[in-house]
């Protein structure tokens, strides 16, 4: 371990030294003496204590020394040739800086030596669980790493904790939403954080917190509490450095199915963030990670309507139970599910009934994707979902649960809504229908819209309005008369279909106000 003159002088800050280096290459320091005087064998790598009136009968000194002396005379130490010197107050109490020079230099050599053994642990390729029983030796205390959900990774198991809260922690495997939510703005303040953080979390102890990072990217913690060496500041160094082993650990794949999980959600991310996709190193990640995917995928973003996403994490380990054969991540402040099925039993909704009781009551709204069958896709059906819920709630912002292929033709106009005004598509016939309704004070505009709506069924429609089939069907002829066309035409059904489709759309008040009693009943309908 080296130990500079500029590292004394740092932790001798509270005497206001000052320091006059000579010679640099010679600060090195492992030890601290007295200096006693000239028949003393002088060592470069020892720092000399002493005071000035003492230092004055000592110079000219031929061999490259170190030195904090107490200024207890006023005297110049510019330029004194071989010396590095670090001059103190006369304020200072002599023994009590011996002290602290000597308690600092044990420590660092303590904390070098500590961060061997932790290294030595990384390197023997004995795993995550090796690591942390030599990081509790090292530091007297019990260690454990979560993962951003508080999920307990691992733990040290060379100390016995007679603590309620740590063996729980220990037994559930995780810690509860109930628990996260007291302490919520203490374990923000660990979120906040870019160094260790002290807090008391268990009851009456004290425990280190720091993030767990890869690549930059926060994906846990590691935690030490205070139960049977009280904390100190190498404590915080060393779980620091205990914080970068573990990750680095994590990132090898070498801690068990959890390792797995960590990995794949790095493949995800990838390519949800990558348009272009290598699919030779995709096909190695796949075979590697063994992800069993079946032949039917559909993603699945769930998203909070509003309010704090701090508890995503905690959705996300709820969700984990009720979406089956799924693999989830955290994605731009969304809960996103990979999900896979069989071939030949797709994806409907009554696998997500469990799901959608738990959205309703925490609020939260999801988008599903079309079917795909190739992974590397998983960005453009991941867009897909999200387009769900964006255009979904401005149709539907009562439903929970927003189906893409429901909402692809508005996806459409909304794409083609950037390059056109999209009104210019629409049928003339929609048009003339509905200044026919404005002269002669009719309603053949609201007929129309809810017979295209229930796809040109006339019972279906005619219930929509209470009346009897044959009204509707007189009232559909009378439509076809006054348009002087033929709706059963696939060609004009499908004018007047994406017509309506178009206004309705782009919101159209004269459009909307024509049908505005139909779509109030067909909302009623399809609650």
């Amino acid at each position: 371990m080296v130990i500079s003159m500029k590292m004394i002088f740092d932790h001798l800050s509270r005497h206001n030294p000052k320091l006059y280096l000579s010679c640099e290459g010679f600060d090195s320091i492992n030890n601290v003496v007295w200096l006693s005087g000239n028949d003393q064998d002088y060592k470069s790598n020892l720092l000399y204590v002493t005071k000035a009136s003492d230092l004055l009968k000592l110079i000219p000194i031929e061999s490259h020394l170190n030195i904090v002396c107490l200024n207890d005379i006023n005297l110049d130490f510019d330029a004194k040739g071989n010396l590095n010197l670090i001059i103190v107050d006369a304020s200072s109490d002599i023994s009590n800086i011996y002290k602290e020079i000597n308690t600092f230099i044990v420590n660092q050599n303590s904390l070098h030596n500590s961060s061997l053994k932790l290294y030595d642990a990384l390197l023997s390729g004995k795993g995550l669980q090796y690591i942390l029983d030599v990081g509790a030796e090292v530091l007297g205390n019990p260690i454990m790493v979560y993962n951003l959900a508080y999920k307990v990774l691992s733990y040290s198991k060379n100390i016995i904790v007679k603590d309620d809260e740590w063996n729980g922690l220990v037994s559930r495997g995780y810690g509860s939403y109930d628990d996260y939510n007291l302490k919520k703005e203490s374990f923000r303040k660990v979120e906040m954080a870019d160094n260790p953080v002290i807090l008391n979390i268990l009851t009456g102890k004290k425990a280190i917190f720091n993030k767990v990072k890869i690549g930059g990217k926060h994906i846990g913690y590691v935690s030490a509490v205070d139960h049977e060496r009280p904390l100190c500041e190498n404590s915080i160094e060393m779980i620091e450095l205990l914080s970068k082993l573990v990750a680095n650990e994590l990132q090898k794949d070498s801690f068990l199915n959890h390792s797995k999980g960590l990995i794949y959600e790095y493949l995800i991310t990838e390519l949800l963030d990558s348009k272009n996709v290598n699919q030779e190193y995709l096909h190695d990640r796949i075979k590697y990670l063994d992800l069993n995917l079946a032949e039917n995928l559909y993603v699945l973003t769930a998203r909070k309507i509003a309010g704090d996403t701090d508890t995503l994490p905690f959705y996300r380990a709820k969700l984990d139970l009720l979406i089956s054969d799924s693999k989830s991540l955290l994605y731009n402040n969304d809960l996103i599910y990979l999900i896979s099925r069989k071939k030949n039993k797709p994806l409907n909704k009554t696998d997500l009934e469990n799901a959608l009781d738990f959205l309703k009551e925490n609020r939260i709204q999801a988008g599903l994707s079309r079917c795909f069958h190739d992974i590397s896709l998983i960005r453009r059906f991941y867009i897909q979902s999200c387009k769900a819920i964006e255009i979904g709630n401005r149709f539907k912002q009562y439903a929970l649960l927003f189906i893409y292929d429901e909402f692809a033709i508005d996806h459409l106009l909304d794409i083609a809504a950037e390059q056109s005004d999209l009104k210019e598509f629409c049928s003339k016939w929609i048009f003339e229908l509905m200044e026919y309704d404005k002269v002669n004070h009719t309603k053949f505009m609201q007929t129309l819209y809810v017979y295209l709506i229930c796809g040109r069924d006339v019972s279906k429609a005619a219930h929509i309005f209470n009346i009897h089939r044959n009204s509707m069907d007189y009232r559909i002829k009378k439509i076809e008369e006054i348009l002087d066309i033929d709706i059963s035409d696939a060609e004009t059904h499908f004018a007047l279909y994406s017509s309506i489709k178009i206004l309705s759309f782009i919101k159209d008040e004269e459009f909307l106000s024509s049908i505005k009693n139909s779509l109030s009943a067909l909302e009623y309908e399809a609650k």
